[in-house]
């Protein structure tokens, strides 16, 4: 019987290619620094300090941030897919900092993404070198640069990995037509909808289309209609929604309880940052922001070198005998419809379909881009009906000369205040309009009690006070999703947290339940507190609403039958 590596030595010699090949995208990433000047790049960091509060006081599915809003808390986990950032832990756990974790996260997933799309066109055209060049032109696509260094998009860039993972897992199940074909295919896709919120709207459009196409294909080819194929398909995307249930049932539902005007109105509207089409051929590297109009300071380019290789892979392939010749034409046809949608152009489409001002910026196209132009580039080999290592040497030094000059971030020394709790608060007093808002919440906070002490300027958390009546409060414990303190009340009280109200929370005095409200212009936990001595603990689990109930189950189910489908669901050897 061969070895895992004998049966793989192709595969890991073609990665270990590429890994050499990419290291000049990755480098920066071992340096000592961070480019926290990049757009998200603070986000990126106390987003995993967030989450790791929670994992550390044992909610491992967390819903809250609890120092986001000046300290008054935000349900981070409950809009924001969790996916990347539990890779980040994992690493934070074994021992890297907060910000080595994510740096580390955006490597693998760089790896990641490479050879997604290195397996998917190797599937399509047997092309080792043909695979190898579209491997790294999804690293080096000058957009993949700009998500990391001018970004710092964590999140987004790990769900770009994801993309060649589920376009590879539904062109084998459209071919083998197996139930274990449609587990991978569901995890693959559930998985990207766990990993960011946003691209699961710009991505599933183009996943459909594209399984649709296949299947039409098929069904011209066997001259009837593959209703098997289809089944199958319908039932992988109906099970990642049920995989992904976890985070989306409760993402969906419970979305109407904050200010979700904040977040796609303003620079974040999609009619101030759409891109002007010289923008997508224009060699321009900068660290600023879109703005409306044509002066945006930072890049919106295609890659010149990488749509010249795509351009070149799709008109050779009309010329030629290649197999699976369509799927390089459906890619110039993804191309150009992602050019479009990032064009002002398409502002009537963004106009009729509500859900695409989720996206916010219509450049984030820019990633469906990507993912075309590595497919045609990697096309251009097999439809020259090329497999000499020489020319694919050379395409591959082409690829990375062209973006080397973009991969030069701006290094700075990684900061603790970023590390800790306080940098929300950091990042927040620095830009108020972020600061997120509940629909208990009737007006912005500007300032908060918790300010001093996120500033290191008190020693002291104090995360609730006496509202009305006599009494004194004293912090026993502050964690992720958890406050517990102790009232020492001559009357009763009335007792407000320094926290936002948000469903799911819940209030016990001494062990038993207490009703509380949201009260005051920010809508903070209130509740009843009789005379005497208490514990009083406010709590938000991870499945305390009957509809992160029902997401934690349905995921929990899907999984078993996943595991199941897995186990007995043989792939045929054959059968298109």
């Amino acid at each position: 019987m061969k070895s895992l590596y004998e049966k793989n030595k192709e595969v890991l010699t073609d990665f270990a290619i590429m890994a050499v090949f990419s290291l000049f995208a990755i480098a920066p990433l071992f340096s000592p620094g961070y480019f926290t000047q990049a757009h998200d790049a603070h986000h990126s960091v106390f987003f995993l300090v967030q989450m790791d509060q929670n994992i550390k006081e044992g909610v491992f599915w967390p819903r809250w941030g609890p120092d986001h809003a000046l300290g008054y808390g935000y349900p981070l986990w409950l809009l924001y897919a969790p996916l990347a950032y539990y890779v980040a832990e994992a690493f934070h756990l074994i021992g890297l900092g907060f910000t080595n974790s994510v740096k580390a996260g955006w490597i693998l997933f760089t790896l990641f993404g490479m050879l997604g799309t290195y397996l998917l066109v190797l599937r399509w055209w047997r092309n080792r070198w043909g695979a190898i060049v579209a491997g790294l032109v999804y690293v080096y696509v000058p957009y993949h640069l700009v998500d990391i260094y001018v970004r710092a998009a964590y999140a987004e860039y790990a769900a770009v990995a994801w993309f060649p993972w589920v376009l590879l897992a539904f062109y084998e199940l459209a071919r083998r037509k197996s139930l274990r074909s449609v587990s991978v295919a569901a995890v693959a896709y559930g998985a990207l909808m766990l990993t960011h919120s946003g691209t699961i709207i710009l991505f599933t459009p183009v996943l459909a289309a594209w399984v649709a196409f296949w299947l039409a294909c098929a069904w011209f080819r066997e001259k009837k209609f593959p209703l098997k194929a289809t089944s199958y398909s319908i039932l992988a995307g109906m099970l990642a929604i049920g995989f992904a249930a976890i985070f989306l049932f409760p993402a969906v539902v419970e979305k109407k309880y904050i200010v979700e005007s904040q977040w796609v109105g303003g620079s974040y509207n999609y009619r101030m940052n759409f891109t002007y089409f010289f923008q997508l051929f224009e060699p321009f590297w900068g660290f600023g922001y879109s703005v409306p109009g044509p002066e945006d300071g930072m890049p919106l380019q295609l890659g010149l070198v990488a749509f010249a290789l795509a351009a070149s892979g799709c008109c050779f392939a009309l010329k030629s005998r290649l197999r699976e010749r369509e799927e390089i034409l459906f890619a110039g046809v993804v191309l150009l419809v992602a050019m479009f949608m990032m064009t002002k152009a398409s502002e009537p489409v963004w106009d009729h379909v509500p859900s695409l001002s989720l996206i916010q910026f219509p450049w984030r196209f820019l990633g469906i881009a990507a993912l075309a132009m590595a497919v045609m580039a990697g096309g251009l080999l097999p439809a020259l009906d090329l497999k000499a290592p020489q020319m694919g040497f050379f395409l591959a030094s082409l690829v990375v000369l062209g973006s080397l000059w973009y991969v030069t971030p701006r290094l700075t020394d990684i900061s603790k205040v970023d590390e800790s709790p306080g940098g929300p608060t950091a990042f927040e007093l620095q830009y108020p309009d972020m600061i997120g808002m509940t629909i208990w919440t009737k007006s912005q906070p500007k300032d908060s009690p918790m300010v001093p002490y996120y500033r290191g300027k008190s020693k002291e958390l104090v995360k609730a006070h006496v509202l009305k009546g006599q009494g004194t409060v004293r912090q026993l414990f502050h964690g992720g999703s958890t406050d517990v303190v102790e009232v020492d009340a001559s009357t009763p009280v009335v007792l407000q947290f320094y926290t936002y109200y948000f469903p799911g929370w819940r209030a016990t005095i001494d062990g038993k339940p207490a009703a509380i409200r949201p009260e005051g212009r920010f809508g903070l936990i209130t509740l009843g507190v009789p005379k005497g001595h208490h514990v009083v603990r406010v709590h938000m689990g991870g499945f305390s609403t009957p509809v992160r109930k029902l997401g934690g189950l349905t995921t929990l189910a899907t999984s078993i039958a996943l595991l199941g489908l897995w186990a007995f669901g043989r792939p045929r050897t054959h059968g298109s």
